[in-house]
């Protein structure tokens, strides 16, 4: 088993973010997930992603957002399991 990491910039309420792994796995990969940072501990921020598509090299995450997007910088953290 192998682990990528990495953190994107949210610049937009829902809609599609593409991730590219910094080094792509070798024959598959399993699992990708992403972790919204609610730095300010906002109760109205409720965010999360679905998995769209995933492969070797990168995936594709939809961020869900069922109130407004909060203004200001937003993060999520993102990890992908593979071989």
């Amino acid at each position: 088993m192998q682990i990528r990491f990495g953190e994107i910039t949210l610049t937009q309420s829902e809609g599609n973010y593409p991730i590219t792994f910094d080094s792509p796995f070798s024959t598959v990969c399993n699992f990708v997930t992403a972790i919204y940072e609610n730095t300010g501990s906002v109760a109205t921020e409720d965010l999360w992603f679905q998995l769209v598509s995933k492969s070797t090299s990168g995936a594709v995450l939809y961020l869900q957002a069922p109130t407004a997007f909060p203004s200001g910088s937003r993060k999520a953290f993102w990890f992908a399991i593979g071989k």
